[in-house]
């Protein structure tokens, strides 16, 4: 299983520190789902391997595991692919309620979940709007003024999005969600001059360690 992003959602094996305790809980509920039905959780974001399998009862799930780093994650159905929720594996409990309509799982619980499915919420929206407009102008016999029109307000909607990740990343500058988003980035969502400002606001232990830090 290959995943693809919406906007945004895949990491490629970008790991945080970890806090002193390594034990995580999955709570959640599955909708669409019955009883005796598999879930998969996985850290392998381009092609979805499996480390756990959890079986669904009464349409709720639960997992309790360790980890030693903080990482991006996903819980998925391999029968039903829009039945999927990424979040942070961390310690604590994390809440998921996964849906059978895409976009609409959401994670909560803990602290980068809670940051990570408000950003998500705000993403959504430019993409949803982002989609709406690429319909229109490639999906109908649109002449080149409606095309140019179209696409300069995609262009205002990608910086909105990079100054939404931005922002994010200046309200979470000193804890792991903030590292993550600052170290995930590319170059066209975070310029060069943006992110070396970014780096140096990081605590001191995070500068050193950011693959960044050359800026």
């Amino acid at each position: 299983m290959t995943f693809k992003s919406v906007i945004f959602l895949t990491a490629a094996g970008i790991l945080l520190a970890a806090c002193q305790s390594k034990t995580y809980k999955l709570c959640g509920t599955a909708d669409g789902m019955v009883d005796g039905d598999t879930l998969y959780l996985t850290t392998d974001m381009q092609e979805g391997t499996p480390q756990a399998t959890i079986i669904v009862h009464d349409g709720r799930f639960d997992y309790k595991g360790e980890s030693d780093s903080i990482c991006l994650a996903m819980i998925y159905s391999a029968a039903r692919h829009e039945i999927n929720a990424p979040f942070f594996l961390e310690p604590g409990e994390i809440t998921i309620t996964l849906s059978d309509v895409p976009g609409l799982s959401r994670v909560a619980g803990t602290n980068c979940n809670e940051q990570w499915q408000r950003l998500n919420d705000s993403v959504m929206v430019i993409g949803k709007e982002i989609n709406l407009i690429a319909e229109h102008i490639y999906g109908n016999n649109v002449d080149m003024e409606q095309q140019e029109k179209g696409m300069a307000t995609i262009e205002q909607l990608n910086q909105r999005f990079s100054a939404l990740i931005i922002r994010t990343i200046e309200e979470n500058i000193e804890n792991e969600f903030g590292y993550f988003l600052l170290t995930y980035y590319p170059e066209d969502v975070i310029d060069n001059e943006t992110r070396a400002r970014l780096i140096k606001q990081l605590p001191e232990e995070k500068q050193k360690n950011t693959p960044h830090s050359n800026l």
